[in-house]
């Protein structure tokens, strides 16, 4: 059955839950739930329901790198736009580099952490050595004069929801496909029937290997 929805709204206890977490990562369920005024097993769920859908990638501490004796630097980097992508992912891949962030018309922004400020040179040679990116600065980071997190919590956000088909994350209409007793969101007819197509062969492939396939797509 197909069912068209919009972004999916979160209510009162969600941006509490959110919030909350956003703050200190460290809040038990039982806490989560006093400040969202539901039950603990409800907190639960809806902590879960909000990591599967994206909206809460991780839990950790946030250190200073700079009480560590670690050095920090800002990358500014450009990249013909064609090349952008991969010259980013490079980028990404060296372990020193903490965030990368592809931005348009070929520029990526990087931040990169350094055990050991005399290590700065070997680093800069492993970025020059990135064929696609055709420039780059390095700054240093003197000073932190506002650092928070990109996420804003309020009344009226909503979950903008990711197709699982193309992966795009869009606040728009958006089809829901049952598959099994599970739930999935598409952003469109056209990853609709190939989500569809795709789950048909995924089944068919576990009915081979089981003798007989118990999952129905529900289009």
């Amino acid at each position: 059955m197909e069912t068209r929805i919009f972004a999916l709204e979160l209510d009162e206890a969600d941006i509490a839950i959110l919030g909350a977490l956003q703050r200190d990562g460290r809040y038990s369920m039982r806490e989560l739930a006093r400040l969202a005024g539901v039950s603990t097993p409800t907190a639960s769920a809806k902590v879960k329901a909000l990591e599967a859908k994206g909206a809460l990638k991780s839990f950790g501490a946030l250190l200073a790198p700079e009480a560590l004796g670690e050095s920090v630097l800002v990358i500014e980097g450009r990249a013909r736009p064609a090349d952008a992508a991969r010259a980013a992912r490079k980028m990404a891949a060296l372990p020193e580099v903490r965030a990368c962030y592809l931005l348009g018309a070929g520029r990526i922004l990087a931040t990169a952490t350094l055990l050991d400020a005399a290590l700065q040179n070997d680093f800069l040679k492993e970025l020059g050595a990135i064929a696609e990116l055709e420039s780059f600065e390095s700054h240093p980071l003197l000073e932190t004069v506002k650092e928070l997190p990109a996420a804003v919590i309020d009344r009226g956000v909503m979950l903008a929801v990711r197709c699982e088909f193309c992966g795009r994350r869009t606040k728009d209409e958006v089809l829901r496909v049952k598959v099994g007793a599970l739930t999935h969101f598409v952003c469109c007819k056209s990853c609709k029937t190939g989500f569809v197509e795709r789950m048909g062969r995924l089944s068919k492939l576990a009915g081979k290997g089981r003798g007989g396939s118990d999952l129905k797509v529900i289009s």
